[in-house]
């Protein structure tokens, strides 16, 4: 747990970076911009997003701080930022935190339903705003809260907004800190099944091997992996040397065919995915199997050609 002195000094350390970063002589900006930028840069070094451009825009029961438009994977990333600038850690409550994610969502709604038109030209909302409204297919937002307080959560699920599945992903101060202390690594990517929705993964355990692991034999419905690559992007793929790009080549053509001309014979067809993981969270099912509920640390090593190959089915092909 970090203590209140380290969470201080790096409080103490980010004001200085924003402050000078601010007062950049031609590049003068609001400190809560250069927040967003700032954790913008952190989280694309990361790979938790693929980029972001800090764009502050409110209305009336609306609000959005920067954005990230993906249309080749039919994903938008809204930024909201919370910057209180206090000299000391603060808190920041749970309805504050709920409040910001409900104005980031109104203003997807208002931007799908021709928001730019209200807007100046010349100015980088009405671009965001353009943009927003002209994408094809968006499918997935995911709402990003950035604050330089400290923050419980919000418990709110996977839902769905104008057509398209939203989650929310909050970064506090702790977790800020967390990620400069640990050198910009990326953190270690966890699957919650619940939360992309309701799921059953039937498992059983594999004989002892005498290794110094435990191996499990899992049924994932494709949905699951879908939503699970929807979520995480490449970031699943990141041990996987033939990370899969695109649906090309005989291979994916393949999977593809099968997933819309022959499901029912998928299983048969396809070698299954090896998952590594450090930590399972497991519930003892009706039927005498294990339920799989939660999976630590998650990287698929062996069939992210199939994965993403669900994926680009389930996103273009419905």
């Amino acid at each position: 747990m970090t203590s209140p002195v380290d969470l201080s000094d790096f409080l103490e350390e980010l004001r200085q970076d924003l402050l000078s970063r601010a007062s950049l002589e031609g590049e003068e900006k609001l400190v809560p911009t250069a927040f967003t930028e700032r954790v913008l840069e952190d989280l694309v070094a990361i790979g938790e997003v693929d980029d972001g451009e800090a764009c502050y825009l409110a209305g009336p029961g609306y609000g959005v701080s920067g954005y990230d438009l993906s249309e080749d994977e039919g994903r938008l990333d809204l930024f909201v930022t919370l910057y209180t600038g206090t000299p000391k850690p603060d808190r920041l409550s749970p309805k504050a935190v709920d409040l910001a994610i409900e104005e980031a969502l109104t203003f997807y709604t208002k931007a799908r339903r021709g928001l730019h038109r209200t807007l100046e030209e010349a100015s980088p909302a009405f671009d965001m705003a353009l943009r927003i409204s002209e994408a094809g297919n968006v499918d997935r937002v995911r709402v990003f809260v950035l604050t330089d307080a400290l923050s419980r959560g919000v418990e709110r699920p996977t839902a769905e907004r104008d057509g398209a599945l939203v989650s929310h992903h909050v970064w506090d101060l702790e977790r800020l800190h967390k990620l400069a202390r640990s050198g910009v690594h990326p953190e270690p990517l966890n699957l919650e099944i619940k939360s992309l929705g309701h799921f059953d993964v039937p498992c059983i355990e594999a004989p002892d091997g005498g290794g110094d692991y435990k191996a499990y034999l899992a049924i994932f419905p494709g949905q699951l992996l879908a939503e699970a690559y929807s979520t995480f992007g490449p970031r699943l793929l990141e041990l996987n040397v033939r990370s899969y790009l695109q649906a090309r080549g005989k291979v994916n053509a393949g999977i593809r065919r099968t997933i819309l001309e022959e499901p029912g014979h998928f299983l048969a067809y396809n070698n299954g995915i090896s998952i590594t993981a450090s930590g399972l969270t497991l519930e003892p099912g009706s039927d005498g199997t294990l339920a799989l509920m939660a999976i630590e640390d998650m990287q698929i090593v062996n069939g992210g050609q199939t994965t993403a190959s669900i994926f680009t089915a389930w996103r273009k092909d419905k």
